[in-house]
């Protein structure tokens, strides 16, 4: 009977033991449910943290260009309403161009054109737009730089740091700026023409579509060009932009015009000379190289003439 008895209570005791396990198994199993939901939800939070900053990178990387490509073209217009205001040329044009696309002012003075679109108040725009998404916007050591490697296009590239870092400290980015945008020159007023005349008159960049201005006797063509005062590709002239810094020296992506000296004579007689070359750097320049009377339009544009250096290139000829 003892033994009996003790077989009874060995059963209990194996009864409570497999109770005891089930309860722990069933305790363990939705702690582990539990941790395991968590770490499901923290790490869709971490995902859509990374999309949303992904995605704003990507905004940033798409509208910078358009950014870059607006305030480039205003502050070219605002150095040439500067030139025009001032009557000189830039000293140092890079260094200019960078103080008016990143501050909206050119030695230190504000221009109303680019008062509220400069680039760097992109820049601050950009940031602002961040921290209302909870990512703080970095972008360090923004340099702005200019270029031409054609005759009627301006590159200006923006080059920095771009840093982004959600304030959770969930993630961020590190990455090196790099972009470029045109600026088509056609429509700009000439700097060259701005500061000659102190500001009397102007000639806007019009790109001939001229290509061959005498056939035979006919010469309607260069009478047309001259007397819009098209510009044409000169790899003897300056570029646009050195024209900023009066440099009248060649470039192989120079640009010319003719100075209609007619107009000239109405709007600022003392800057009338009749005995110049009419191409705009050799006109406006101080020396006056041996020039002539061209043939073939001193019927009709008696005061048009050319040094030697641009008769071939204007299908001329002088007596």
């Amino acid at each position: 009977m003892a033994v009996k008895k003790g077989f009874g209570m060995n059963k209990k005791g194996v009864f409570f033991t497999i109770i005891s396990i089930i309860l722990v198994s069933g305790l363990i199993f939705f702690y582990i449910s539990g941790n395991r939901y968590t770490l499901t939800e923290k790490s869709r939070v971490v995902q859509t943290r990374i999309l949303t900053m992904d995605s704003f990178i990507g905004d940033i990387e798409h509208d910078i260009e358009r950014g870059l490509f607006i305030s480039s073209m205003r502050s070219l217009i605002g150095m040439s309403e500067y030139l025009t205001e001032n009557g000189s040329y830039f000293t140092n044009f890079s260094k200019s161009f960078n103080e008016i696309m990143l501050n909206g002012t050119i030695e230190g003075n504000q221009l109303n054109i680019t008062k509220e679109s400069h680039f760097g108040n992109w820049t601050d725009k950009v940031s602002s737009i961040g921290s209302k998404l909870g990512i703080e916007v970095s972008l360090q050591n923004l340099s702005i730089e200019t270029f031409q490697d054609n005759p009627w296009n301006v590159k200006i590239r923006a080059r920095g740091n771009l840093q982004l870092v959600d304030i959770t400290q969930t993630a961020s980015w590190d990455r090196d700026l790099n972009v470029t945008t045109n600026l088509d020159i056609t429509e700009f007023e000439d700097p060259l023409y701005l500061v000659s005349s102190a500001g009397k008159f102007t000639n806007t960049i019009i790109r001939s579509n001229i290509t061959d201005f005498v056939s035979g006797s006919n010469a309607s063509n260069l009478i047309e060009h001259v007397n819009r005062s098209w510009y044409r590709a000169s790899t003897l002239a300056p570029s646009f932009l050195m024209r900023y810094e009066g440099n009248l020296s060649a470039s192989p992506f120079g640009i010319e015009s003719i100075v209609h000296i007619e107009n000239i004579q109405v709007i600022a007689p003392e800057l009338y000379y009749s005995g110049k070359s009419t191409v705009d750097y050799v006109y406006f320049n101080a020396g006056n190289p041996a020039n002539c009377e061209v043939n073939e339009t001193k019927n009709v544009l008696a005061w048009f003439r050319l040094e030697n250096a641009h008769l071939s290139e204007y299908e001329a000829h002088c007596s």
